[in-house]
């Protein structure tokens, strides 16, 4: 138990020590120098007094002296004492008052009165007017920034005067920055880091300084980097991993941004498809620094597709020529049925003309104002009629009057010899069920009825429904075409992703 409580101490120590580390790592502490003006005494300072001076003593000093004794009338070494009169404030002179001599053999004597009291007297003084004492601080300098964290931009210093006396002014232009011009500002801004100076100066002339050190400002973003952690190809996507340092203000790990997404402290990101991928981190002074990675694995392998693409196009292919081949038959067997039919209309009326037509033949007495005429007493063909006789169709060639398709005669001209001439059909009376020739007629050559008419119509039905499946044909051939093409810019599409 008690060593579970001293790690949680030792833990807790531990947390609190990052904690101030941290702290020093986004707040620098500055280096700073501050400078002071100090008095020193001048002239200036100093006033001239008389005073009395009443401060003496009298001081006694003892020695041997070498005179004439006129008791031994011999020289003798005496004895001697001198009484001086001293000023205690030693504002001049000791002066010798009186003296006592003595021999040592006869014990003569030889001595002044010794003043029993002290004198004064004036004297002239210089005081201290200044009211402060030599090497005594009439102002304070320092030098400061405005910020201690981490910066991109710049750092602003401020010189600061704490003038003390009131006897310390400044100068007009007291300011000069790092060597530069005396300014009245005190304040500039700096970019970079390293030491600063600033030299104050008074009005007499003195200079005093104060230096800082600038170390948090970091213009370089931090160093990023951004792989792909996925070798081989993958549909189910790849990761992508970023790491990142920066040896100046630090990388704020919190700041991590893929694709301009949101901020996090996440190092990976999943796509799941190619391009292009940027990941952005700022560090603590506000630099970003960026990377990016352009990532062209995440899909199926590229051969695999090609050989995908290519069976696609091979079936395609196939498919669209068996369609054109089963078209192609279709149409040749519609082709020859319809020409089958064609030929047997053709036949089918053939021998329909060869029983309806209605010709008469006659000798060449036949006279003008021969009629033909339908109903039932017709006569077979090659009957000759003489003018006014009538050549009749039977009930089975001719169903209703005004119905004929085509007339040719051959009549006799001038010379008696034969010539042919057509009767406009629409210029028969449909209401009559005769038809009467003018002039002399040889032969009705050809005498066609509405049977004929059905079956020029049915050839022509037969004609156009040929037509129209060859359209029809063509047009399949055209879409499924189309489709082939479609489907492969489909593939390679797919495949280019």
């Amino acid at each position: 138990m008690f060593k579970i409580r001293k790690l949680r101490r030792l833990f807790t120590g531990l947390s609190f020590l990052m904690a101030i580390a941290m702290l020093g790592i986004l707040t620098l502490p500055m280096e700073a120098h501050a400078g002071s003006f100090t008095h020193k005494h001048t002239d200036a300072c100093y006033v001239t007094k008389t005073k009395t001076c009443s401060k003496h003593h009298i001081r006694t000093d003892k020695n041997t002296i070498n005179l004439h004794c006129f008791t031994c009338g011999t020289f003798q070494t005496f004895d001697q004492t001198i009484y001086w009169d001293c000023c205690d404030n030693a504002l001049e002179p000791n002066h010798d008052v009186a003296y006592q001599q003595r021999c040592p053999v006869c014990g003569t004597y030889r001595r002044n009165e010794v003043p029993t009291t002290t004198r004064s007297h004036t004297y002239t003084a210089r005081e201290l007017s200044c009211g402060m004492a030599d090497g005594a601080e009439e102002a304070g300098v320092s030098l400061t920034a405005d910020t201690g964290s981490w910066t991109n931009d710049g750092v602003v210093l401020s010189a600061g005067v704490n003038i003390k006396s009131s006897k310390f002014s400044l100068a007009a232009d007291p300011y000069s920055f790092s060597g530069g011009s005396p300014v009245s500002d005190s304040s500039v801004k700096v970019t970079e880091n390293g030491d600063y100076t600033v030299t104050v100066t008074g009005s007499d002339g003195r200079t005093a300084s104060a230096s800082v050190n600038v170390s948090n400002i970091d213009k370089a973003a931090p160093i990023v980097s951004l792989v792909n952690l996925t070798a081989g190809y993958s549909e189910s996507g790849v990761d992508l991993q970023v790491s990142f340092s920066d040896d100046a203000s630090g990388v704020n790990e919190g700041s991590v941004s893929f694709n301009g997404g949101a901020a996090s402290n996440a190092t990976t990101l999943h796509v799941s498809r190619n391009g292009t991928y940027t990941v952005s981190v700022s560090d603590n002074a506000g630099n970003v620094g960026t990377a990016s990675i352009e990532v062209t694995n995440a899909c199926k392998d590229p051969a695999v597709v090609a050989a995908e693409m290519a069976a696609a196009e091979k079936a395609a292919a196939e498919k669209a020529a068996a369609e054109k081949a089963a078209a192609e038959k279709a149409a040749a067997e519609k082709a020859a049925a319809e020409k089958a039919a064609a030929e047997k209309a053709a036949a089918e009326k053939a021998a329909q003309d060869k029983n309806k037509t209605s010709a008469v033949q006659g000798a060449a007495n036949t006279k003008s104002g021969g009629k033909v005429k339908t109903g039932a007493n017709a006569v077979s063909l090659g009957d000759t009629k003489k003018n006014g006789d009538t050549k009749t169709t039977g009930s089975d060639e001719k169903k209703s009057p005004g119905l004929f398709e085509s007339i040719s005669i051959i009549k006799k001209n001038a010379k008696n010899s034969d010539w042919k001439e057509s009767i406009d059909p629409t210029s028969v009376d449909k209401t009559s069920s005769e038809l009467t020739i003018a002039g002399d007629v040889t032969e009705v050559v050809t005498l066609g009825m509405a049977d004929v008419t059905r079956g020029r119509d049915n050839a022509d039905n037969a004609l156009k429904d040929h037509t129209l499946d060859i359209v029809l044909l063509t047009a399949g051939s055209l879409i499924a075409l189309i489709s082939v093409i479609f489907g492969i810019m489909i593939i390679r599409k797919t495949k280019s992703r």
